[in-house]
Order: C-alpha cells, then structure tokens, then sequence
C-alpha cells in the first residue's frame, strides 16, 4: 500500500475526496484504535504531528473524535457504530481489526489504515497496489515475518529445542502466522507449543504451561494484542530463565 508519509496524504486525499474542506465546519476524522491508550497514545500523536507538518490544525481545519478498544476485540463493533453515528468525513483504524469493524458499517465512508498485516486475505482491498472499494492506507507484512522471528532465536539460543509460540489468537493474519510457526519449527527440528494470550491477566496461565512443559524459548508473534503487553511476556522469560523474542 504505502509508505507513512503517503498514508498521510492518503488520509488528506481522502479527506478532499469527501468535499470535507467545502463544508462550513471543520471536517470530522474518526479514529478507532484496538488497543489501550497508555501503549498507543505515540501513534495519535504521531498522526496530530504529521498533519500539522502538512498544514492542518486540530480544531481549525479538522476535529477529531478518537475512541480505544483496551485490548477487547469484541468492543470494535459497538465503538465503530458510535463513530460512525457521529457522520465523519473519513475514518483511521490503527490496525486492520478496527478497520473491519468499521468496514463493516460503511462501505462508503473513507477508512484510512495506519498499519496491520491480513488487509487483503480479510477482503478489505481487492490488491495492494489498487486497493479498490473505501479502505487504503499503510499495511506491513508481520505475516510474513514469523519465519525470520524463528531464525533469529535459533541465532539467540541455538540449542533451544522446545519453544512457546505465543499469539493473541486475533489478528487477521492469525492462520498465515500460525502456519508459518509451524513451518518454521519443522525447518529448525523444534517442538512448538503453542499458546494464547489476549491480555496480561491470562499470562500466569501461559507461563504454568510453559513450566510444566519445560519450554526452552518463547517466541511471541507479530499479533495486535501483545504488543501491548511484551513487558509482560518479556518478564515472564526472565522469571523462568529462559530468552524471549517479542515485537519492539
């Protein structure tokens, strides 16, 4: 799709699309971000710097109305309905599980991607290179990354043969990570455990499983929840003594 700074100008194309600047108020950006706001407020303020430096002012030549999932999927739905009610001009979803929910209420709104994996299997774009219908944006390849997770533990702790694989279990690319886990372990001669978490409070769960089945290395994949609580999993490595690998 794009890169971040052609994702502003997506945002502010889009924006100019919608006749937003010929309306006599300021035009409404909705943003919906799935996680908590402790973790990602960098990334909305990252979005308020980089539409400043393209001339915008918040309240002057746009508003916005920002809402949080605190990690629970199962809220995206409702507090995409609640944005929408408020009849924006376009819409940011931070990752592609946001813009789902809000792909689902409009097929009309624009619906600007800030970043996630699993757009296209979704059917959120038709392609990467014309991403057809109302959602375009910035998208990564953490899908495709797992394979390079598990080589660089095998650089980490080679002789680390039983490896915890843990997932939130909600991303879009859920099954190409998981699959590509799994093809991973078989290249590398590892017995993987797979695991999942989808906030810190079941971790203590994880980490009695990892014990008891005398895992050697955990790997926590590229997935929305966890990055909200690496901390979490990093410190759970250190209390077992054993090395970790998680998204920064």
């Amino acid at each position: 799709m794009h890169t971040a700074r052609e994702w502003l100008l997506c945002l502010c194309a889009a924006l100019a699309g919608a006749g937003a600047f010929a309306q006599p108020r300021p035009p409404l950006i909705v943003v919906l971000m799935h996680g908590t706001e402790v973790v990602n407020r960098p990334r909305l303020d990252a979005l308020r710097d980089g539409l400043q430096e393209l001339g915008y002012r918040e309240k002057r030549n746009y508003r916005l109305e920002v809402r949080w999932s605190d990690n629970r999927a199962e809220r995206l739905p409702d507090l995409a309905r609640e944005l929408l009610g408020l009849k924006p001009d376009v819409a940011v979803a931070n990752i592609v599980l946001p813009a789902q929910a809000l792909h689902r209420e409009s097929k009309t709104l624009p619906i600007v991607m800030s970043g996630g994996a699993g757009a296209q299997r979704v059917g959120l774009v038709a392609d990467l290179a014309r991403p057809g219908g109302n959602v375009t944006g910035l998208t990564n390849h953490g899908d495709e990354l797992t394979a390079k997770l598990f080589e660089l533990l095998q650089q980490l702790a080679p002789r680390a043969k039983r490896v915890l694989a843990l997932s939130s279990g909600l991303g879009a690319s859920e099954h190409d990570v998981r699959a590509g886990a799994r093809t991973a372990a078989n290249a590398y001669g590892l017995t993987l455990i797979e695991a999942f978490a989808e906030s810190a409070w079941q971790l203590p769960a994880v980490e009695e499983r990892c014990a008891r089945e005398r895992c050697e290395a955990v790997v926590s994949m590229l997935h929305p929840n966890l990055f909200s609580f690496r901390r979490d999993v990093v410190a759970l490595a250190a209390r077992l003594r054993i090395p970790a690998h998680t998204e920064q």
